[in-house]
């Protein structure tokens, strides 16, 4: 059993810890763990999930225990189709990104369908996902594809999207990433039951704020989908990466209640729009750590990527 600390502990942190040990099959308890989901209840239903997703694919058990801290006695999981429906609050993409490091350690390919929300203001984007995370790991022979179904927002759920993960290749490369010089290429704005007025107003106010071509703003009104949504996705590029970043401005509260204000949506447009440079690394950083065991040793450096990185070596 190893004992694992994590400074400044988040949900993003516990998943990929919880991750890293499922790939190397070792015992783990994290302190305080199951302390934040107290203090964080937002991230408790994530947990459960995991749980839940755990034990039907008999991946070991996971629990949280009077200490306050989250035990976790990992079983190898094996490659195939699995189909799971997750709750109206529960990403489906922090699932994907659970079960991906062991997945590609498989002889063969493995295929992920999961129902739940797709877009929510807690995770990641399906487009992050798709444009940024899989091709960066394409780059070290991880190979993997995303078909977004459905529209699934948080507080209503329904998004359908499956992931196709293959073996892992050998690949030869000396790539370093390169966070520098990124260009604002395009937006796009989603809706989904608002009126597209909503869309036109927020296209003026991103044109006007990114001073980009009106041209260069697209919009897409989602019909099927359960419930109110608006994502605002913002595309920057340099000769690394497409570098999707976005915000999901929620419809509903954890009460399923309404909560939609158009106002609020451009001071969630302005908040991304000054993070826009100042993400960059740490967004993917974060997202590539899960896989921190198949890359090079030199490749993710504690002094550059922080203390997480000798937390998942040392599992």
């Amino acid at each position: 059993m190893k004992i694992i600390e994590i400074n400044n502990i988040d949900w993003v942190k516990i998943r990929t810890t919880l991750s890293v040990a499922l790939l190397k099959d070792q015992d783990i308890e994290i302190i305080n763990a199951g302390s934040y989901f107290v203090e964080n209840p937002q991230f408790q239903i994530y947990f459960d999930d995991l749980v839940l997703l755990i034990e039907k694919i008999g991946a070991g058990t996971l629990e949280i225990i009077e200490n306050g801290s989250v035990k976790f006695f990992p079983k190898s999981v094996d490659f195939g189709k699995l189909n799971f429906n997750f709750s109206e609050f529960s990403s489906i993409l922090d699932y994907f990104i659970f079960l991906m490091p062991s997945l590609f350690s498989k002889k063969f390919r493995s295929v992920l369908r999961f129902t739940g929300v797709t877009h929510g203001e807690n995770s990641i984007s399906t487009a992050f996902f798709k444009d940024t995370l899989l091709p960066t790991l394409e780059k070290f022979g991880f190979y993997g594809s995303l078909n977004l179904e459905r529209f699934g927002f948080y507080g209503t759920g329904g998004g359908v999207a499956e992931l196709r993960i293959y073996p892992k290749e050998a690949v030869e490369n000396s790539f370093k990433f390169n966070f520098e010089n990124f260009k604002v290429d395009s937006a796009r704005i989603y809706i989904s039951h608002l009126s597209a007025e909503v869309a036109k107003r927020q296209k003026e106010y991103i044109s006007k704020k990114l001073q980009l071509d009106l041209e260069n703003i697209s919009i897409l009104e989602i019909q099927a989908s359960n419930g109110v949504g608006n994502v605002i996705q913002i595309s920057k590029k340099n000769k690394n990466f497409n570098l999707i970043e976005s915000v999901t401005i929620d419809g509903y509260n954890s009460f399923k209640d309404m909560i939609y204000k158009e106002e609020e949506s451009y001071l969630e447009i302005d908040k991304l729009i000054f993070n826009l440079e100042l993400n960059s690394k740490s967004k993917i950083s974060l997202s590539i750590l899960p896989f921190i065991s198949f890359l090079p040793n030199s490749f993710l450096s504690e002094k550059e990527f922080g203390e997480m990185v000798k937390v998942l070596n040392d599992i």
